[in-house]
């Protein structure tokens, strides 16, 4: 299991993709790739909550953030916002 550097304060979600269709379940927006980091990050987070989340990705205009969506997907696993 790998652990966190003990200096580290945030732990960054770099974007990969997904859908910006509103009416899917947010774990289907997430494309496979972006749903694998979203997990491996959400895994890392619960291991110090104390460290900040971060996602990254802009996605398409007109549309809400991938970002967004990726912290949506976290939320929906239990991981609270600041």
């Amino acid at each position: 299991m790998k652990l966190l550097p003990e200096n580290s304060e945030l732990i960054l979600v770099l974007g990969s993709g997904g859908t910006p269709e509103a009416e899917l379940p947010v774990s289907q927006r997430l494309g496979t790739a972006a749903l694998q980091r979203c997990i491996e990050e959400i895994r890392l987070w619960n291991l110090d909550p104390r460290k900040t989340l971060v996602f990254s990705l802009r996605g398409k205009e007109g549309y809400p953030s991938q970002s967004s969506v990726y912290a949506d997907f976290a939320n929906e696993q239990v991981v609270n916002p600041l």
